[in-house]
């Protein structure tokens, strides 16, 4: 099962179920060079192990060739799919 979930501001270590709290102390201190916008389509599986071909395939479209957000929402749910 693939479960899509929207990005928005990070969560606090404390908000998150204590097997991914590590991750969470970590991802605040990362820095992206073309961040992802509040909205962007995350996959995960169900597992909660983040689907990072299937994200990479989103953000090559939707952010560095500037495809549409209809455009885009189709390659998700393909992706999903």
């Amino acid at each position: 099962m693939v479960e899509i979930l929207r990005k928005g501001s990070l969560p606090t270590p404390f908000e998150v179920p204590s097997e991914v709290r590590e991750a969470a102390a970590a991802a605040s201190s990362i820095t992206l060079r073309e961040p992802r916008p509040p909205g962007f389509p995350l996959l995960f599986t169900s597992e909660m192990e983040l689907i990072e071909p299937a994200v990479e395939y989103l953000h090559e479209h939707a952010i560095r060739r500037a495809h549409t957000f209809d455009t885009c929402n189709t390659y998700k749910e393909v992706l999903y799919d």
